[in-house]
């Protein structure tokens, strides 16, 4: 590629917004500045990088790998006119970020909205706890999956980045409990499932639990309705 051309130079002197062509898009992963599939990267138009930056550089007859920092992020994706993250994209977040900003964060895929993460979209943490599900305003709201190896799995409603409404938490190797939940806590009836097929149905309020029953079943868990028990 003509050197006039390329866009690499000017991506490690500062962060900059290119609406992309094709052979900008295969010098990119051609130099391994952006681990994505090529599929991925034809959707995107545009491309801003924030971030750390890796590049080979030649040293003395012998290839050093170097490394440019901004701010710790790199987005590709599409931008609106005031060139903030809108519409789809993906964002990359270093362990140089993670550390200055305390949070944990590693890969953001999906939707956004004027700069924060709105709509449908998958994010990755450093530990590599996956949530996957709507998102309002940078928060965690509607309906989404949590899954954290070896930890727990949620599947069900959330609010403002707390479980809110009905859910599925299911307990590695402890229990699955099936209720509604306010702010992370259980209210309302709840159904927790043992390892060996013990049922317990109780009621909760704001995270106390008021009462409970139990019942053995390793075939059929639906045989009682606390909704119909007094």
């Amino acid at each position: 590629m003509d050197k006039d051309l390329s866009i690499i130079p000017a991506l490690r002197r500062k962060a900059l917004v290119y609406e992309l062509e094709e052979k900008q898009k295969e010098e990119l992963l051609a130099n391994e500045l952006l681990y994505i599939t090529n599929d991925i990267l034809q959707t995107c138009k545009y491309i801003i990088y924030y971030g750390t930056i890796e590049y080979t550089e030649l040293i003395n007859g012998e290839e050093k790998k170097k490394y440019y920092h901004l701010d710790g992020i790199t987005y590709i994706g599409q931008i609106n006119s005031k060139k903030q993250r809108h519409g789809m994209g993906i964002t990359y977040f270093s362990s140089l970020h993670a550390k200055n900003n305390n949070c944990d964060y590693e890969r953001y895929t999906g939707e956004y909205s004027n700069d924060n993460k709105n709509g449908i979209g998958e994010l990755e943490y450093r530990d590599h706890t996956l949530y996957i599900g709507e998102w309002k305003k940078n928060k965690k709201d509607g309906s989404g999956i949590i899954f954290r190896h070896n930890k727990y799995s949620y599947d069900g409603c959330l609010k403002n980045d707390e479980l809110h409404g009905y859910g599925i938490l299911d307990i590695y190797k402890k229990a699955k409990y099936e209720c509604n939940w306010y702010n992370s806590k259980p209210h309302g009836f709840c159904k927790k499932t043992k390892p060996n097929g013990e049922i317990e149905y109780s009621r909760w309020k704001n995270g106390i639990k008021n009462y409970h029953f139990s019942i053995m079943s390793h075939i059929n868990d639906e045989i009682l309705n606390p909704m119909y028990m007094s």
